[in-house]
């Protein structure tokens, strides 16, 4: 079983029966979190590394956690049909992910798992259909002051970037509406989030 990145959309769809898993939601949402239980958990996955314009942050690695490249080659890619999705996330930083990232994790005999953004999300299920299963990872009430906590307490961002963030998050919450699940990730509550991520992915692998 392969992905190429000269096959149209019906032929990933209807010839390959690629399955995936992918956890999506806002800035905040626990999105890391729960993709690292679920490859704890279930050995048929592997995590699809996304291409990233960004600069590498602490303790950060190439391939491990990003594949950082320039604007240049990143706008290359983009010009080749290297890309299953891609997106301007927040001005001037571009995420990805390459058709060659799920080629390789198909040909180890193994599923992808995406932890990705709303967008990219919804248009990965759109290639794969009903092979793929949208996560949506919903902060809890009230969500901005949620997110916002979150977000201050990871040490990683500006306020300025945590507010860019914050306002996105809106329309991510509007856009997750068009995931399969929707499952609340509470603060003090991971353990209750991760045991309905389980059961989805269950009962997901069992079709």
């Amino acid at each position: 079983m392969s992905v190429r990145n000269n096959l149209s959309e019906e032929e990933v769809t209807d010839e390959r029966k690629l399955k995936a898993i992918i956890v999506t939601g806002p800035s905040g949402s626990g999105k890391g979190s729960v993709a690292k239980k679920i490859l704890e958990t279930f050995d048929s996955f592997c995590l699809s590394i996304s291409a990233t314009t960004r600069e590498p942050g602490p303790g950060e690695e190439h391939g491990k956690d990003y594949y950082f490249i320039s604007r240049e080659e990143f706008k290359k890619k983009i010009d080749e049909g290297a890309f299953v999705e891609y997106e301007e996330v927040y001005q001037g930083n571009f995420y990805g992910t390459l058709f060659e990232e799920m080629e390789h994790i198909v040909s180890r005999g193994r599923m992808p798992l995406f932890e990705i953004d709303v967008a990219g999300a919804l248009r990965i299920r759109k290639i794969l259909g009903e092979n793929a299963l949208v996560i949506f990872l919903h902060p809890g009430e009230p969500v901005i002051e949620v997110l916002r906590g979150r977000l201050r307490n990871r040490k990683r961002d500006s306020e300025e970037k945590i507010e860019k963030r914050l306002k996105k998050a809106l329309d991510e919450i509007a856009m997750g509406r068009g995931s399969d699940y929707i499952v609340v990730n509470e603060n003090g509550k991971f353990k209750e989030t991760i045991t309905s991520v389980f059961g989805i992915v269950r009962s997901f692998l069992k079709k």
